[in-house]
């Protein structure tokens, strides 16, 4: 198995990944942009919601995960 260069691998993600992304101060800017533009939308819900939706997900995948592929029961 090849080793991983994990410089150049962070000198990659570093290029192909946004201002806003890289830095918490882009981030900070774009989203007060975003309500700006949308006063009717609650950024932090936004992105409480995003984040614990996906959280969710997560584990609700990971019981189909153990039922499917480690052979635990499927029930409520």
């Amino acid at each position: 198995m090849s080793k991983v260069d994990l410089n150049k691998y962070k000198e990659f993600v570093q290029e192909v990944t946004s201002k806003e992304s890289n830095q918490l101060s882009e981030m900070f800017y774009a989203v007060k942009d975003l309500e700006t533009k949308n006063p009717k939308i609650n950024m932090s819900l936004l992105l409480t919601g995003g984040i614990g939706l996906s959280s969710e997900t997560g584990e609700f995948n990971e019981i189909v995960k153990k039922c499917i592929f480690q052979g635990k029961p499927l029930n409520d």
